[in-house]
């Protein structure tokens, strides 16, 4: 798979019909290197609710991957946990907007590192 870029995002972010994969969008944006994009695409005021919800549960992912440790060669990146972290904060009314669009797995993970009480959202 191509890396995506922000026309890409951008334009994925827009349209229904687009998928970055139908199974496991969240898993693939959630990888660290596509932080920014996420980021600005939250803010787009054009990013449809929907793809604002898979963006919202990449930036779990990636709280989660720098949570979770998962073998040997795992490391964590602390920085982008925090950072994704904030985001998410920033976020409050969104998240829980969201509901079930994040795995309970995540964000039994996820949700109690955050400053808001979205652990009792479920």
């Amino acid at each position: 798979m191509p890396a995506l870029d922000k026309e890409l995002i951008t334009e994925w972010s827009q349209n229904e019909e687009l998928y970055v994969e139908h199974q496991d969008e969240e898993l693939i944006l959630g990888n660290g290197q596509y932080f920014e994009l996420i980021v600005e695409a939250l803010d787009n005021p054009e990013t449809l609710l929907n793809k604002k919800h898979v963006l919202l549960y990449a930036l779990c992912i990636i709280v989660y991957d720098n949570t979770v440790e998962d073998g040997l060669d795992w490391e964590s990146d602390a920085s982008l946990k925090n950072r994704a972290i904030n985001e998410l904060n920033k976020r409050k009314n969104l998240l829980i907007q969201a509901g079930d669009w994040v795995m309970d797995y995540v964000r039994k993970v996820v949700y109690p590192q955050l400053d808001i009480n979205l652990h009792n959202h479920n």
